[in-house]
């Protein structure tokens, strides 16, 4: 039986208003966007979009997985996406890593279904290793990017992404972050897309149509940097990229940091100019040249590293725009962890609000292993094992895989 809250985004009507994570607009968005078939391998932030999608896929008529790990999710999606199906492949950003090998061959060789990618970054390393920031990946693989701020975002751009995706031959990649993922909000539904059966997809290549083996390789090349170039002049149009407000200010941004650079801007009144880019790779060039054009100065508000911010200082260079450009390259915001409310007013060079001093010393939550999570039960046994060993032999020291298998080192464990 589905869970009533499940229940209400598979059955949810167009035009209806759910109260959703962005994670669940993620999966409604699969639902709208017509996929037929969904893999991942589980990791916070992304987890819920496979919960969700796990209760609703049979009763959809999706193939839903969870998968051995993220580079097989990504190759069950490829597969569903070569056979002219609408497929869907999600995971924590580190998980990127993982799929990588298969991903970049993916990119290159092209779709005929449209398929997504989501990556959930995680800045601030809130439940992760690091805080990469994967929109990296975008330039060097060459798919397209878009970011979603919100969970209405979050639930179109898939729409959307899997429309052009087909389009275009290409697949699609979506940054989100923890603070869209795990964000709720109304969110508008719009009209479920007719979701093709998950054995319907007919393989029309032959033996060797997907080896990436020279000549091949180079003409797929070539092939992508055009399907790349064709996107440009969609992205220069598209809804995704806007410009908001007034003023002699300047402020370049995009997913989660527009939110707070939205409230600071409100909030205090400032007469500022706002790019909003939600489709970042490829940039729309003559919008982002126009809007530098217009100002004397200019910050770039963004979530990890300068990738914004770098392409904006380049196209300044290329055509020859006089004006600076303020962000974490210029040293005007942090680079280490997420942004918020107070690092866009510090950054703009305005006093934060008087906040009353509170002595008081918070106690230590460091992360721990779920209740019945079987990894305690293997970490238990192996630190019964080594305490045997003590006085006989050396003790070893215990490497782990990635992931929540490094919980082993807190108590009671000790390894």
């Amino acid at each position: 039986m589905i869970p009533l809250a499940y229940e209400r985004i598979l059955r949810g009507r167009e035009g209806e208003v759910l109260f959703l994570l962005g994670n669940e607009a993620f999966a409604r968005g699969a639902l709208e966007g017509g996929v037929s078939v969904a893999a991942t391998y589980p990791g916070t932030p992304s987890s819920e979009i496979g919960e969700v999608l796990f209760e609703l896929a049979e009763a959809a008529g999706m193939y839903f997985e969870y998968s051995t790990n993220e580079k097989v999710a990504v190759e069950v999606a490829y597969a569903a996406a070569t056979s002219g199906l609408r497929s869907l492949a999600f995971m924590k950003h580190v998980g990127l890593n993982v799929a990588m090998d298969s991903f970049i061959s993916a990119v290159l060789m092209g779709v005929e279904g449209g398929m997504a990618v989501i990556s959930a970054d995680d800045p601030s390393a809130h439940s992760s290793q690091n805080e990469q920031d994967n929109r990296t990946y975008s330039l060097l693989t060459g798919v397209p990017m878009l970011e979603p701020s919100d969970p209405q975002e979050a639930k179109d751009m898939l729409v959307d992404a899997l429309r052009m995706s087909e389009e275009h031959g290409v697949p699609f990649l979506i940054r989100s972050v923890t603070r869209v993922s795990h964000m709720r909000a109304p969110v508008r539904l719009g009209p479920l897309a007719e979701i093709r059966p998950p054995g319907s997809g007919e393989f029309r290549g032959g033996p060797g149509s997907h080896v990436p083996v020279p000549p091949r390789n180079l003409k797929w090349h070539e092939e992508l940097l055009a399907k790349l170039s064709s996107l440009v002049p969609v992205s220069e149009r598209s809804g995704w990229n806007r410009v908001e407000g007034s003023g002699d200010l300047g402020i370049v941004t995009s997913g989660a940091a527009y939110n707070y650079v939205h409230d600071v801007v409100s909030e205090q009144g400032i007469e500022a100019e706002i790019l909003k880019l939600g489709m970042t790779n490829p940039l729309p060039r003559s919008l982002i040249a126009s809007f530098l054009d217009r100002h004397d100065v200019v910050y770039v508000f963004e979530e990890v590293d300068p990738f914004l911010e770098r392409g904006i200082r380049e196209i300044a260079q290329m055509e020859g725009i006089d004006v600076e450009i303020r962000g974490k390259l210029s040293g005007h915001v942090p680079w280490v962890r997420e942004t918020d409310m107070d690092v866009v007013t510090c950054s703009l060079g305005l006093e934060l609000p008087g906040v009353p001093e509170v002595h008081v010393e918070i106690p230590r939550r460091p992360p721990v292993f779920f209740p019945g999570c079987p990894h305690r039960g293997t970490f238990w046994a192996l630190r019964k094992a080594i305490l045997s060993l003590r006085g006989k032999v050396k003790v070893p020291a215990v490497t782990t895989d990635i992931g929540c298998y490094t919980l082993g080192f807190n108590p009671p464990f000790g390894l």
